[in-house]
């Protein structure tokens, strides 16, 4: 292979590995949109809020994020409870995910 085929390869893999990246900056954050503008009603918003507030209260889970989107709107973004002992959940709060099947 010739020295010009092996570094447009290389160019080729460099643009490819640079290609998510590239797309993770050009996305846009989601719009924030009232309720009433996405055809929800928010007396029934408040009490599916008071619903979840309490099942932390109950114990019944540690914390949560909700997010409630409708035609690429965030209507709802909350977060409930703990994270851990001692530290508040938060929007940006990082899960750790795995298998406990195994």
């Amino acid at each position: 292979m010739g020295a010009k085929k092996r570094s447009l390869l290389v160019m080729g893999a460099l643009a490819t590995s640079a290609a998510p990246a590239a797309a993770q900056k050009a996305a846009k954050p989601l719009a924030v949109a009232t309720p009433e503008s996405q055809g929800f009603d928010p007396v029934r918003l408040a009490k599916l809020d008071a619903a979840l507030s309490q099942a932390v209260a109950d114990q019944q889970v540690g914390g949560m994020l909700t997010l409630l989107a409708r035609n690429g709107k965030i209507i709802s973004f909350k977060a409930y409870g703990d994270a851990a002992p001692g530290r508040p959940m938060s929007r940006d709060t990082i899960f750790r995910i795995f298998s406990m099947t195994k």
